[in-house]
């Protein structure tokens, strides 16, 4: 081997020894230092608001308490299910909820609004979970947080019904239904007139909506109906309350008869 090729040998080893611990140690330890020390900022920051947060955790806690009162009457504005007895319940008193009028040809009181349903088509609910605005976890794979699902679930019910009514009848069931205090929308009405005997009939879409969440129970339906201030029992089996297309789904619109057997119960009943 001559000299030279010593020489490049010798240089060759000073060359490694010098560059591999700067490879193997000296930039891995760089890297780590600089990685360490973008952490330590993080939690610099992050420390700063947790004890920005902790000098106003009082506000905090009050606006929680404030939040969740607000929360509760939000939910509470809404019906905790929607079932078909209720809709079915809904549209019964809709029809006798006019008042009671003379009609002099006959000389009986009537609905001063009659309206008749039929064909009542009760949709399927669709529920969906309440998220809230806040984050939750930050997931380890995207390094983001989504929003955390409450423990509410919101649910939908878009239902058809068919109706018959006059004019008169027309405008006083589109107020009724504005004035309604459960929440629950016309989402589309179709309408057309008889011109010989000027009743008015139509489809209308109903949608309604609810909130179901832990406690929350719907109550039972309560088969009566208010007459003159006076709450009537209902015998669903003797209005057959389906199928009855002579009537509707829910039975003759007879208010004077019904008013009779409430006067009857009225008598029967014992006197304390």
């Amino acid at each position: 081997m001559s000299d030279r090729d010593k020489k490049i040998i010798l240089f060759l080893l000073i060359l490694m020894v010098t560059i591999l611990p700067y490879v193997f140690y000296i930039k891995n330890t760089k890297v780590e230092t600089e990685t360490t020390l973008t952490r330590v900022q993080e939690l610099q920051v992050r420390y700063d608001q947790l004890k920005e947060m902790d000098e106003k955790r009082d506000f905090y806690e009050k606006e929680i308490v404030r939040l969740h009162e607000e929360r509760d009457v939000i939910v509470a504005s809404f019906p905790a299910d929607v079932r078909s007895e209720n809709y079915a319940m809904f549209l019964l008193q809709t029809e006798y909820s006019s008042d009671l009028v003379l009609n002099e040809e006959t000389g009986k009181r009537e609905l001063e609004f009659p309206i008749i349903f039929d064909t009542v088509t009760f949709g399927v609910n669709i529920k969906t979970q309440i998220s809230s605005d806040s984050v939750g976890i930050a997931d380890a794979a995207t390094d983001s947080a989504a929003p955390l699902d409450t423990e509410f679930v919101a649910i939908s019910n878009l239902s058809a019904v068919k109706y018959n009514c006059y004019y008169g009848g027309m405008k006083y069931l589109l107020k009724y239904l504005m004035d309604y205090e459960d929440p629950m929308i016309y989402t589309s009405i179709d309408m057309q007139m008889d011109l010989d005997t000027g009743v008015v009939s139509g489809t209308m879409q109903l949608e309604q909506y609810a909130i179901s969440g832990p406690d929350r129970t719907l109550d039972d339906v309560d088969f009566t109906i208010m007459l003159d201030d006076t709450e009537v029992d209902l015998s669903l089996e003797e209005l057959k309350l389906r199928g009855n297309k002579e009537f509707g789904i829910f039975g003759p619109l007879n208010v004077t008869e019904m008013e009779e057997e409430a006067s009857e119960a009225e008598v029967e009943a014992p006197v304390e």
